[in-house]
C-alpha cells in the first residue's frame, strides 16, 4: 500500500494514522539530508544549520533541513552562472 500523506496543521500524516516526526536528531537528519552526520553537526556548530537543543541532543526540524538543502542548491547554482560569465568574457 503506497505512503498517501496530507498535510495536518504542522505536522504529516499517513491514512493509518501514524505520524511522522516534525523533528529529527542529527543521525536522521543527515539520512534524510543525504549527507554525513558529521556534515550536519558541522553545519550546526558553525550557525548555517538551524536546531533545536532539547536536553543533550540536537532537534532539527524538517523545514529547516528543506530550507539548507534549498540554500545550498541556490548557492551551488550561482556559483556555476558565475564561472559561466567568466568563460565567456
Amino acid at each position: 500500500m503506497p505512503l498517501n500523506l496530507r498535510k495536518l496543521s504542522v505536522q504529516l500524516i499517513d491514512d493509518d494514522s501514524v505520524v511522522l516526526p516534525r523533528g529529527l536528531r542529527i543521525m536522521d537528519a543527515a539520512h534524510y539530508m543525504g549527507v554525513t552526520p558529521w556534515y550536519v553537526e558541522a553545519a550546526i556548530r558553525s550557525g548555517v544549520l538551524p536546531a533545536l537543543k532539547l536536553g543533550q541532543h540536537y532537534t532539527i526540524l524538517r523545514e529547516d533541513a528543506d530550507a539548507f538543502l534549498d540554500w545550498k542548491r541556490a548557492e551551488l547554482e550561482n556559483e556555476r552562472r558565475g564561472r559561466y560569465r567568466e568563460e565567456i568574457r
